[in-house]
Formats: structure tokens, C-alpha cells, sequence
């Protein structure tokens, strides 16, 4: 997503890019507008300041529950039967519940295919609700995302600590066991 179209010429802030690993300033300094076709979606889950601006924004705008059901998701994926079978309930329990703190927006056969298969805890169980939430965040999160921080003037709102907390420890996970991300 370019935000060539928006007409916005200023250069994305290097507090969007910068995260808590230490990275070099220069790695990040002030993306320009036409830079940002290199900051696809599935760059999210190659960059870590990238996730992580993503993340606060989803939380300014109270969605961030889908970006946490999906990292949740990659790390069920690679855990082992045993470990699986405790962390489907949880994510359920956390994401599908009617009086869930964090309820994800699905449509109910995605609920009720989960529900019946949660005694066997496959590790596709929540692929198909993975999948469609990844399409809301890539197509309706993301390019709005992407409009407002070519927008955003420096000195935004304080980063969140539990939520770059968060992010952090399920990206690490995740990138270590997909060799795909680096």
C-alpha cells in the first residue's frame, strides 16, 4: 500500500520504525511515502518496530485483540499435542466466549467449528479463523494503518509496555521457528 495516493508528501516519523531491540536509528530513519510499498503487510512479521507500531495502532483504535488472536495462533501452531490441547482452551476462552475480555468479530460457524474440535486440539483448529482475520488486519487495518502514519507529526501517543511486551515474546517465538521470516 503506497500512500502516494493519499497526496501526503511528509516522511513517516522514525518513532514508528524504532522498537525496543536497540536497532540502529539509521535502519528506521524516515521512511518516505514511496518507501512504504517495501512495508507490505507481510512485513509486519519480518520487522519488529514495524509489528509493534502496527500493534499500538490496532490499540488506539480497539481492534488489537485480532492482531493477538493471530500472533496467539502461530505460536499454538507449533507446540506439541500436549502443550496444544491447554492453549486451544485458552485462546477460545480468551477470544470466543461470549463474556471474553477480548472477543474477536467472527461469525459464528467460525466459533462453533472451533468449539467442537477443541478436545483434539489439531493444529489447523484455528486456521480458517487465523485466515480471515489476517484478511480484516491486511485489508482493512493495514492500509489504514499505513494512511495515518505517513500523517502522524512526531511526539504521538506514549508507547503501551504490556502490548510491545506482548508482541515482542510472541514474535521471537514465532521467528524462531519460522525460517521463512528472516
Amino acid at each position: 500500500v503506497s500512500t502516494q495516493s493519499t497526496g501526503a508528501k511528509s516522511k513517516l516519523p522514525y518513532e514508528m520504525w524504532s522498537c525496543l531491540n536497540g536497532q540502529n536509528k539509521k535502519e528506521f530513519d524516515m521512511l518516505t511515502p514511496t518507501e512504504t510499498d517495501s512495508c507490505a503487510f507481510e512485513d509486519l512479521f519480518k520487522r519488529r518496530a514495524l509489528l509493534i507500531s502496527f500493534r499500538e495502532f490496532l490499540y488506539k483504535t480497539h481492534s488489537n485483540e485480532n492482531l493477538s488472536f493471530w500472533l496467539s495462533v502461530e505460536v499454538y501452531k507449533y507446540m506439541n499435542d500436549d502443550e496444544r490441547k491447554e492453549k486451544a482452551v485458552e485462546i477460545y476462552e480468551r477470544f470466543f466466549l461470549p463474556q471474553s475480555v477480548t472477543p474477536i468479530n467472527l461469525d459464528f460457524p467460525f466459533t462453533k467449528d472451533i468449539e467442537s474440535g477443541l478436545g483434539l486440539a489439531k493444529r489447523d483448529l484455528f486456521s480458517k479463523a487465523q485466515r480471515e482475520i489476517e484478511k480484516m488486519l491486511k485489508y482493512d487495518w493495514y492500509p489504514e494503518f499505513v494512511i495515518q502514519s505517513s500523517q502522524m507529526k512526531h511526539g504521538g501517543a506514549k508507547p503501551n509496555p504490556f502490548l510491545r511486551s506482548e508482541t515482542l515474546n510472541n514474535y521471537d517465538f514465532v521467528v524462531k521457528k519460522r525460517k521463512d521470516l528472516y
